[in-house]
């Protein structure tokens, strides 16, 4: 069986996914944790861990994202660079680990 063309695929979450900052996410409150699910989903897409972060690329309000990022941002989870009239650019750390605030 051959494909000719681009095969349709459903969306997926690239690895591989930091667990202990993932335990961390699940713990904050509100939609904190499913944010950074599409944060992780984003930055497998692009290849980078650096996003720029299009509230229509994600399921949510961007008043929902907003509090998600200040909520991950806050514990040290994301880095976040916001410019007045811009999307917000989301850093996922690599050495997201020593910056988890315990």
């Amino acid at each position: 069986m051959s494909f000719q063309g681009r095969r349709r695929t459903r969306p997926f979450l690239r690895g591989p996914v930091d667990w202990p900052s993932s335990v961390v996410a699940m713990a904050l409150p509100g939609r904190a944790f499913a944010v950074w699910i599409a944060l992780w989903q984003l930055a497998g897409l692009t290849g980078t861990r650096r996003v720029k972060l299009g509230y229509r690329r994600l399921p949510f309000t961007r008043w929902t994202v907003a509090r998600g990022l200040a909520t991950l941002e806050e514990a040290g989870l994301v880095l976040v660079e916001r410019r007045r009239g811009r999307m917000p650019v989301v850093t996922l750390p690599p050495d997201i680990l020593r910056m988890v605030k315990r």
